[in-house]
């Protein structure tokens, strides 16, 4: 805030340091008119209108980039949704896959039971474990 304070003073000091130094009376050519006025009062009407134009310009973009973040916060919106969407797809997958898994066990174990071996599908499979998912879902691109 200090510097801010600091920063308006100096300038103001620069402002009158420059219309004690530039005083003078001199002549101006627009168009089809002359006008003699201060030097002083010809400069700082030029840089009041470069400022307005440069405020003018400065909106435009402003409005321009609103406008393209609008945009993009929409289609990220979008895509948050196909996200979650095949997340849930991914879920539905996983857990049909797991119950396929399941009932394909259940079938080996009754058909072994139904020959009359006495092996139990936990000894008759490797049921895998979450670090086998793991390296399941690595190696075939899951993650």
């Amino acid at each position: 805030m200090r510097w801010k304070v600091l920063g308006i003073a100096v300038f103001a000091l620069v402002i009158a340091w420059f219309t004690l130094v530039n005083a003078r009376t001199v002549s101006v050519d627009f168009l089809f008119v002359t006008a003699k006025t201060s030097l002083v009062l010809v400069i700082l009407i030029s840089v009041l209108l470069g400022m307005c134009l440069m405020a003018v310009l400065w909106s435009a973009r402003a409005w321009k980039m609103r406008r393209v973040t609008k945009s993009l916060k929409q289609e990220l919106a979008a895509r948050e949704k196909e996200l979650a969407a095949a997340h849930e797809e991914l879920a539905d997958l996983h857990h049909q896959l797991g119950l396929e898994a399941e009932e394909t066990a259940n079938e080996t174990a009754s058909e072994a039971s139904g020959t009359g071996e006495s092996t139990s599908p936990s000894q008759n499979q490797h049921r895998p474990s979450t670090e086998d998912h793991a390296a399941m879902e690595t190696k075939e691109g899951w993650k």
